[in-house]
């Protein structure tokens, strides 16, 4: 679970070394915005398979719903 998740980075580096984030939140919209973009972009992991974020339930705070994944 990545809280204050801002851009992702830590969540990218966590995944890089074998972490799987399977929620990610922050109490920024832009940084909502750019997580769920980062998601929908099908960012590759390296050398693991799978992309950035792929399971991840992105949660919004204000709403405390999942932001919907396309």
């Amino acid at each position: 679970m990545s809280l204050f998740s801002g851009a992702g980075g830590l969540d990218i580096g966590l995944e890089q070394a074998g972490w799987d984030v399977v929620t990610a939140t922050d109490i920024a919209p832009d940084s909502m915005e750019t997580l769920r973009l980062s998601q929908q972009a099908q960012i590759p992991i390296g050398k693991r398979r799978g992309t950035y974020l792929e399971h991840a339930r992105l949660i919004a705070r204000r709403s405390a719903r999942a932001c919907p994944r396309t």
